[in-house]
């Protein structure tokens, strides 16, 4: 997984398990809940773990590629994933 992608997916853990379900009412209390749970994570860090193969993932991706309606999208997505994954 890229640099990008953990930062996406820990943003993603801030966002869903910690902004979503508090309420902030001035953004000093948005901050200081920002910053207890980073030290909260950092503290108790939890691995990314990919639960499908990469081949079950583009499994999918050709599966749904055949499904959707422009053919000028489903060619620029088998591009992007190359000849291996259309079947």
């Amino acid at each position: 997984m890229s640099l990008d992608g953990l930062v996406e997916r820990w943003f993603s853990e801030l966002t869903t398990k910690w902004l979503r379900r508090g309420t902030h009412r001035s953004v000093a209390e948005l901050k200081d809940s920002i910053n207890d749970w980073t030290r909260n994570w950092n503290h108790e860090p939890r691995p990314f773990v990919w639960h499908k193969s990469a081949d079950d993932i583009f499994e999918t991706m050709a599966s749904y590629l055949q499904r959707i309606p422009t053919q000028d999208t489903r060619m620029d997505l088998l591009l992007v994933l190359g000849d291996g994954a259309a079947h």
